[in-house]
């Protein structure tokens, strides 16, 4: 109900999806403004990315990244059910950083065939870094996403990202130019190009 309180005058948005969502609720359009938040990527310049002996992963290997908090919505148990589907010929590590509130992230990432791929490291100060660190940046997510700021952080610096098409990570990431937009839920391997 604070969205309807009549003393709001305006609600900033963080993305075009999270305008769509309130309009959608009933909200006139001239109360809701987009503004997207705002990062420099000199911000990261200075950041020193870990090596990836520090972080537990082969120095030659292919570095997917996640950083966020797990609950369900954020889709990393499709992201994990994905790593079935990459080749065992090549050597991709998972990194996710961050606090795991599904149980069943844990679960899953003890499947013998990818348990030795996978590395937590819980929650991090560093976790802008260790995300620039990475080959690629991944953000499942099934529901719920306004603009999510580990995205933002990858992509500034350099890192491609792919992403789910939900909320307003299509605003961020154009889709084979600087990362991939890809259906929600959907553990499958990526169409190759």
């Amino acid at each position: 109900m604070t969205y309807l309180n009549p003393w709001v005058d305006r609600i900033i948005c963080v993305s075009e999806a999270v305008r769509k969502y309130l309009l959608g609720l009933g909200l006139p359009a001239d109360q809701l403004v987009t503004i997207y938040k705002g990062h420099d990527p000199s911000w990261y310049s200075v950041m020193l990315r870990p090596g990836r002996s520090e972080l537990g992963i082969p120095e030659n290997s292919f570095l997917i990244g996640f950083t966020g908090r797990m609950r369900p919505v954020k889709g990393v148990d499709v992201l994990v059910k994905s790593m079935h589907h990459l080749s065992h010929k090549l050597d991709f590590h998972l990194l996710l950083v961050g606090t795991v509130s599904d149980p069943d992230i844990r679960v899953l990432a003890e499947h013998p065939s990818i348990r030795k791929r996978i590395h937590f490291t819980g929650p991090m100060p560093n976790a802008a870094a260790i995300a620039g660190a990475c080959d690629v940046f991944v953000m499942p997510s099934i529901a719920r996403e306004g603009l999510p700021r580990s995205v933002i952080e990858a992509m500034a610096q350099g890192v491609p990202c792919i992403v789910s098409n939900v909320g307003g990570m299509p605003e961020l990431v154009a889709h084979n130019e600087s990362g991939m937009v890809v259906d929600p839920a959907i553990p499958r391997p990526l169409p190759r190009q």
